[in-house]
């Protein structure tokens, strides 16, 4: 079973957490709450996407993200991944799409990139 949110920060950053197993079973919630992502993100913001809860993700997932990363580049939104599972970053290595994401070892490494804290 997976389980999925998504909701703007204050900041504008769109962040989307995702949990359990990502698989041809989860499609439907997926593509829903990656759209949901896109409808929240405004012009020039970041969508996060926090694997810390996957504890599986195969070739439906990385479509889905595929299309995600389309999509938010045609709005000018910039997406990032954060804290995989060493599954998940085996299936981009594995997949050759290591290079088309940006990946933070955690959500705050994530958040303080994409929005560092003003001097």
């Amino acid at each position: 079973m997976a389980a999925y949110s998504c909701h703007r920060r204050s900041d504008g950053t769109v962040l989307c957490r995702i949990a359990g197993q990502i698989d041809m079973d989860a499609r439907t919630t997926l593509h829903a709450t990656f759209q949901c992502a896109l409808d929240l993100a405004r012009p020039r913001a970041t969508i996060v996407v926090d694997f810390a809860g996957v504890a599986f993700c195969d070739s439906t997932g990385l479509n889905a993200l595929l299309r995600l990363r389309r999509d938010a580049e045609a709005a000018d939104v910039l997406l990032v991944l954060s804290d995989p599972r060493p599954q998940f970053t085996r299936l981009l290595e594995v997949s050759g799409t290591q290079s088309l994401f940006t990946v933070y070892p955690t959500l705050d490494a994530a958040l303080r990139a994409t929005h560092p804290a003003p001097t």
